[in-house]
Protein backbone atom coordinates (compact mmCIF):
# COMPACT_ATOMS: atom_id res chain seq x y z
CA UNK A 1 0.00 0.00 0.00
CA UNK A 2 3.16 2.28 0.70
CA UNK A 3 5.05 1.69 -2.50
CA UNK A 4 1.70 2.36 -4.44
CA UNK A 5 1.48 5.61 -3.37
CA UNK A 6 -1.03 5.32 -0.59
CA UNK A 7 -3.14 5.07 -3.34
CA UNK A 8 -6.14 2.57 -2.55
CA UNK A 9 -7.52 2.40 -6.47
CA UNK A 10 -3.66 1.06 -7.00
CA UNK A 11 -4.14 -1.50 -4.78
CA UNK A 12 -7.46 -2.65 -5.49
CA UNK A 13 -6.00 -2.92 -9.09
CA UNK A 14 -3.35 -5.05 -8.19
CA UNK A 15 -5.08 -7.15 -6.27
CA UNK A 16 -7.76 -7.63 -9.00
CA UNK A 17 -5.27 -8.50 -11.57
CA UNK A 18 -3.24 -11.02 -9.46
CA UNK A 19 -3.65 -14.77 -10.06
CA UNK A 20 -5.04 -15.33 -6.94
CA UNK A 21 -7.88 -13.41 -7.29
CA UNK A 22 -8.63 -14.47 -10.51
CA UNK A 23 -8.66 -17.97 -9.26
CA UNK A 24 -12.17 -20.18 -10.27
CA UNK A 25 -13.20 -22.68 -7.95
CA UNK A 26 -12.38 -25.55 -9.73
CA UNK A 27 -11.23 -28.56 -7.91
CA UNK A 28 -8.01 -29.90 -7.43
CA UNK A 29 -7.57 -33.56 -5.89
CA UNK A 30 -4.04 -33.40 -5.05
CA UNK A 31 -4.61 -30.02 -3.40
CA UNK A 32 -7.05 -31.15 -1.88
CA UNK A 33 -5.18 -33.33 0.02
CA UNK A 34 -2.19 -31.17 0.83
CA UNK A 35 -3.96 -28.52 1.52
CA UNK A 36 -8.07 -29.16 2.39
CA UNK A 37 -9.22 -26.19 4.18
CA UNK A 38 -7.83 -23.47 1.51
CA UNK A 39 -5.76 -22.35 3.40
CA UNK A 40 -3.04 -21.37 0.71
CA UNK A 41 -5.67 -20.33 -1.53
CA UNK A 42 -5.11 -22.74 -4.39
CA UNK A 43 -8.79 -22.18 -5.80
CA UNK A 44 -11.25 -19.49 -4.85
CA UNK A 45 -13.98 -20.38 -2.63
CA UNK A 46 -17.75 -20.71 -3.95
CA UNK A 47 -19.81 -17.59 -3.04
CA UNK A 48 -23.15 -16.29 -3.51
CA UNK A 49 -23.60 -12.99 -5.43
CA UNK A 50 -24.37 -10.11 -3.13
CA UNK A 51 -27.22 -8.52 -3.37
CA UNK A 52 -26.52 -5.75 -5.53
CA UNK A 53 -24.25 -7.83 -7.65
CA UNK A 54 -27.49 -9.99 -7.96
CA UNK A 55 -29.88 -7.04 -8.63
CA UNK A 56 -27.81 -5.71 -11.39
CA UNK A 57 -26.99 -9.05 -12.73
CA UNK A 58 -30.71 -10.02 -13.36
CA UNK A 59 -30.80 -6.72 -15.04
CA UNK A 60 -28.22 -6.34 -16.97
CA UNK A 61 -29.41 -10.45 -18.41
CA UNK A 62 -32.63 -8.67 -19.73
CA UNK A 63 -31.06 -5.88 -20.96
CA UNK A 64 -32.57 -3.89 -18.60
CA UNK A 65 -29.39 -1.98 -16.86
CA UNK A 66 -29.22 1.36 -17.39
CA UNK A 67 -25.79 2.33 -18.06
CA UNK A 68 -25.53 5.57 -16.95
CA UNK A 69 -22.94 7.15 -14.64
CA UNK A 70 -23.28 9.36 -11.62
CA UNK A 71 -26.18 11.14 -9.94
CA UNK A 72 -28.43 10.44 -7.30
CA UNK A 73 -31.63 9.41 -7.05
CA UNK A 74 -33.01 11.60 -3.99
CA UNK A 75 -34.80 14.33 -4.76
CA UNK A 76 -33.13 16.74 -2.05
CA UNK A 77 -29.45 17.70 -1.39
CA UNK A 78 -27.85 16.84 1.84
CA UNK A 79 -30.00 18.49 5.00
CA UNK A 80 -31.73 20.45 3.13
CA UNK A 81 -34.88 19.60 4.82
CA UNK A 82 -34.84 16.40 7.16
CA UNK A 83 -38.80 16.51 7.95
CA UNK A 84 -40.65 14.02 7.68
CA UNK A 85 -42.29 15.82 4.85
CA UNK A 86 -38.91 16.96 3.44
CA UNK A 87 -38.10 13.97 1.84
CA UNK A 88 -40.94 12.63 -0.84
CA UNK A 89 -41.85 9.23 0.03
CA UNK A 90 -43.35 7.92 -3.00
CA UNK A 91 -41.89 4.57 -4.22
CA UNK A 92 -42.08 5.26 -8.05
CA UNK A 93 -39.41 8.11 -7.10
CA UNK A 94 -36.81 5.02 -6.16
CA UNK A 95 -37.65 2.41 -9.11
CA UNK A 96 -35.09 2.43 -11.27
CA UNK A 97 -32.32 0.10 -13.58
CA UNK A 98 -29.77 2.26 -12.81
CA UNK A 99 -26.61 0.00 -11.40
CA UNK A 100 -27.25 -0.89 -7.59
CA UNK A 101 -24.18 1.50 -6.73
CA UNK A 102 -26.33 4.84 -7.54
CA UNK A 103 -29.38 3.57 -5.00
CA UNK A 104 -30.47 5.46 -2.30
CA UNK A 105 -30.04 3.49 1.16
CA UNK A 106 -33.09 4.31 3.26
CA UNK A 107 -32.59 2.80 6.49
CA UNK A 108 -36.51 2.22 7.15
CA UNK A 109 -37.49 1.23 3.44
CA UNK A 110 -34.42 -1.37 2.22
CA UNK A 111 -35.39 -2.67 -1.62
CA UNK A 112 -36.95 -5.97 -1.68
CA UNK A 113 -33.84 -7.87 -2.87
CA UNK A 114 -31.70 -6.07 -0.81
CA UNK A 115 -33.88 -7.52 2.40
CA UNK A 116 -33.97 -10.81 0.88
CA UNK A 117 -30.14 -11.48 0.50
CA UNK A 118 -28.54 -10.47 3.40
CA UNK A 119 -28.15 -6.88 3.29
CA UNK A 120 -26.21 -5.37 6.47
CA UNK A 121 -28.75 -3.02 8.80
CA UNK A 122 -27.64 0.20 7.16
CA UNK A 123 -28.13 1.85 11.11
CA UNK A 124 -25.83 0.54 12.42
CA UNK A 125 -21.59 -0.41 11.01
CA UNK A 126 -20.94 -3.69 9.75
CA UNK A 127 -17.37 -5.00 8.46
CA UNK A 128 -18.86 -8.38 7.31
CA UNK A 129 -21.85 -9.82 6.26
CA UNK A 130 -24.17 -12.94 7.12
CA UNK A 131 -24.77 -15.52 4.31
CA UNK A 132 -28.21 -17.13 4.92
CA UNK A 133 -30.11 -20.15 2.94
CA UNK A 134 -33.95 -19.39 3.90
CA UNK A 135 -36.96 -19.57 1.79
CA UNK A 136 -37.72 -16.37 0.78
CA UNK A 137 -35.03 -16.02 -1.16
CA UNK A 138 -35.98 -19.09 -3.37
CA UNK A 139 -39.62 -17.60 -3.23
CA UNK A 140 -37.95 -14.28 -4.86
CA UNK A 141 -36.05 -15.65 -7.61
CA UNK A 142 -39.40 -17.59 -8.75
CA UNK A 143 -41.75 -14.51 -7.94
CA UNK A 144 -39.42 -11.15 -7.86
CA UNK A 145 -40.81 -8.49 -10.03
CA UNK A 146 -37.03 -7.92 -11.34
CA UNK A 147 -36.53 -11.34 -12.16
CA UNK A 148 -40.14 -11.28 -14.05
CA UNK A 149 -39.02 -8.26 -15.82
CA UNK A 150 -35.82 -9.43 -16.30
CA UNK A 151 -37.06 -13.12 -18.21
CA UNK A 152 -39.80 -11.34 -19.82
CA UNK A 153 -37.73 -9.18 -21.91
CA UNK A 154 -34.68 -11.48 -22.76
CA UNK A 155 -37.65 -13.89 -24.16
CA UNK A 156 -38.80 -11.40 -25.89
CA UNK A 157 -34.94 -10.30 -27.74
CA UNK A 158 -34.86 -14.08 -28.06
CA UNK A 159 -38.07 -14.58 -30.22
CA UNK A 160 -38.10 -11.28 -32.04
CA UNK A 161 -34.44 -12.10 -33.82
CA UNK A 162 -36.17 -13.97 -36.65
CA UNK A 163 -32.79 -15.67 -37.98
CA UNK A 164 -32.26 -17.80 -35.12
CA UNK A 165 -33.46 -21.02 -34.62
CA UNK A 166 -34.81 -22.30 -31.33
CA UNK A 167 -31.80 -24.48 -30.96
CA UNK A 168 -29.55 -20.95 -31.36
CA UNK A 169 -31.49 -19.44 -28.97
CA UNK A 170 -31.21 -22.13 -26.48
CA UNK A 171 -27.68 -21.23 -26.58
CA UNK A 172 -27.90 -17.96 -26.62
CA UNK A 173 -29.83 -17.86 -23.71
CA UNK A 174 -27.45 -20.12 -22.01
CA UNK A 175 -24.61 -17.84 -22.71
CA UNK A 176 -26.35 -14.64 -21.61
CA UNK A 177 -27.84 -16.03 -17.93
CA UNK A 178 -24.46 -18.85 -17.34
CA UNK A 179 -21.95 -17.11 -19.59
CA UNK A 180 -21.12 -19.89 -20.78
CA UNK A 181 -21.77 -22.43 -24.09
CA UNK A 182 -24.62 -24.69 -23.86
CA UNK A 183 -23.74 -28.57 -23.65
CA UNK A 184 -26.14 -31.47 -25.55
CA UNK A 185 -27.68 -32.50 -22.47
CA UNK A 186 -28.77 -28.63 -21.77
CA UNK A 187 -30.35 -28.25 -25.10
CA UNK A 188 -32.09 -31.56 -24.91
CA UNK A 189 -33.40 -30.71 -21.57
CA UNK A 190 -34.33 -27.57 -22.23
CA UNK A 191 -36.04 -28.15 -25.49
CA UNK A 192 -38.11 -30.66 -23.34
CA UNK A 193 -39.05 -27.80 -20.35
CA UNK A 194 -40.51 -25.88 -23.55
CA UNK A 195 -42.53 -28.79 -25.07
CA UNK A 196 -43.84 -29.68 -21.87
CA UNK A 197 -44.42 -25.50 -20.72
CA UNK A 198 -45.96 -25.15 -24.44
CA UNK A 199 -48.40 -28.34 -23.72
CA UNK A 200 -49.18 -27.32 -19.92
CA UNK A 201 -50.27 -23.95 -21.42
CA UNK A 202 -53.21 -25.29 -24.19
CA UNK A 203 -55.60 -25.61 -21.26
CA UNK A 204 -55.11 -21.84 -20.10
CA UNK A 205 -56.67 -20.55 -23.52
CA UNK A 206 -53.51 -18.71 -24.49
CA UNK A 207 -53.25 -18.59 -28.37
CA UNK A 208 -49.21 -20.90 -29.79
CA UNK A 209 -47.79 -17.50 -29.51
CA UNK A 210 -48.59 -16.54 -26.07
CA UNK A 211 -48.26 -19.78 -25.22
CA UNK A 212 -44.43 -19.74 -26.84
CA UNK A 213 -43.47 -16.65 -25.51
CA UNK A 214 -44.88 -17.72 -21.53
CA UNK A 215 -42.71 -20.68 -22.22
CA UNK A 216 -39.14 -19.04 -22.96
CA UNK A 217 -40.13 -16.53 -20.20
CA UNK A 218 -40.26 -19.64 -17.81
CA UNK A 219 -37.16 -21.07 -19.01
CA UNK A 220 -35.25 -17.84 -18.71
CA UNK A 221 -36.94 -17.88 -15.25
CA UNK A 222 -35.72 -21.07 -14.40
CA UNK A 223 -32.25 -20.51 -15.23
CA UNK A 224 -32.14 -16.92 -13.16
CA UNK A 225 -33.42 -19.15 -10.67
CA UNK A 226 -30.40 -21.47 -10.58
CA UNK A 227 -27.56 -21.84 -8.64
CA UNK A 228 -25.09 -21.48 -10.86
CA UNK A 229 -26.46 -18.41 -11.89
CA UNK A 230 -26.63 -17.31 -8.58
CA UNK A 231 -23.35 -18.09 -7.21
CA UNK A 232 -19.85 -17.21 -8.74
CA UNK A 233 -17.65 -19.99 -9.57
Amino acid sequence: FVEKGWSLKKLHRDIMLSQVYQMSTQWNRRAAELDPENSLLWRMPRRRMEAEELRDSILATGGLLEPKMHGTLLPTSPFQDLSAGGLSRRASNYQSTRRSVYLPVLRGALYEVYRTFDFPDPAVSSGDRAVTTIASQALFMMNGAIVAQSSENLARMLLEDGRLSDRDRLGRVCQCILGRPATALDLADWSAFLERYESAAVSTGLDPAARRRSAWQGLCRALLSSNEFVYVE
